[in-house]
């Protein structure tokens, strides 16, 4: 009999992942350039975008990445988010370079 040892997490903050896939892109163009810009690989910044959905420890640094407000991560109704994150000015490449450094 094979048992499953891995711990399995729900996800704490379902919209998290899906407002920072939109913001990054909507500040850094697509997800490529972002993972470019903070110097990790695509895939690395794939795994923190699911990670944020399951626990709130990276929620700040995202927001500061990605210059928006903490709470926009943490709500539960993607159709409530998306409005305000829309809203959001896109930071200029200056603040880019300032915000991935």
């Amino acid at each position: 009999m094979i048992t499953d040892k891995r711990i399995r997490t729900t996800e704490q903050f379902p919209v998290a992942s899906l407002v920072l896939r939109y913001r990054a892109a909507q500040v850094f163009g697509n997800a490529s350039k972002c993972a470019a810009a903070i110097a990790v690989s695509r895939q690395a910044l794939n795994q923190r975008l699911r990670s944020a959905a399951k626990w709130s420890n990276t929620h700040a640094w995202w927001c500061e990445l990605l210059a928006m407000p903490v709470e926009l991560i943490a709500g539960d109704d993607l159709d409530a988010v998306m409005p305000a994150v829309r809203a959001l000015p896109v930071p200029s490449l200056d603040e880019r370079s300032r915000l991935a450094a």
